[in-house]
């Protein structure tokens, strides 16, 4: 199944914490979970994590690079699409 559905976006979220819960999940040891992380607009060293069961189980520290394309949001080139 695949699902584009996005949290966050232009301008929202920025500077805080958004999740997504899951639930009615079987009783389960092992998860995987794939997902494409972008980054949109100015990164100066902010990071970008998931958590799963409170614990950080992925990180990634973005930073605004003169590579890429500006594809949305301000007059910056996004430094990653689909990570």
């Amino acid at each position: 199944m695949h699902n584009n559905a996005h949290l966050g976006g232009h301008c929202n979220f920025s500077h805080n914490e958004v999740s997504k819960t899951y639930t009615k999940l079987n009783n389960h040891d092992h998860i995987r979970v794939n997902a494409l992380f972008h980054m949109f607009d100015s990164w100066r060293g902010e990071l970008a994590y998931m958590k799963i069961d409170n614990q950080i189980v992925w990180t990634k520290h973005g930073k605004t690079s003169d590579k890429g394309i500006n594809i949305c949001g301000g007059d910056y080139n996004d430094p990653a699409y689909a990570l």
